[in-house]
């Protein structure tokens, strides 16, 4: 999907649009996203997203983006319920997509307005 979107995004008709293409993600500075484990606590990795006042995980497996463990996640899938025994592995939102830091601005917008509700990294 987010490859296809790269590839038609169409020329620039303003000083704007220019801008959009010319300048990348990475130039925007972004943080950098802490990563953990599938096999991570659910409350080990809320307590830790309270601590560092983050709002998401990035979710790992050797070196490779797997998922996205959210507020949201926690909220949806654990309200009401026990986190004892329960795995960020087994409730973060599987394969989000995934941008590059070369991926230019008007990429990022393109892939947003395409997939508002999916989690974007």
């Amino acid at each position: 999907m987010i490859g296809d979107v790269r590839r038609v995004i169409p020329l620039p008709g303003s000083r704007f649009e220019r801008a959009l293409l010319n300048h990348s993600l990475g130039s925007l500075a972004p943080p950098t996203a802490r990563s953990v484990a599938p096999e991570l606590s659910a409350a080990e990795a809320v307590v830790g997203m309270r601590a560092a006042g983050e709002g998401a995980l990035v979710v790992a497996l050797g070196g490779r983006v797997v998922g996205i463990f959210t507020e949201r996640d926690a909220l949806r899938k654990l309200a009401g319920s026990s986190l004892d025994g329960v795995t960020v592995g087994e409730i973060m939102t599987a394969d989000p997509v995934v941008l590059r830091t070369d991926d230019s601005v008007a990429v990022v917008a393109r892939v947003a307005n395409a997939a508002w509700s999916w989690p974007l990294m």
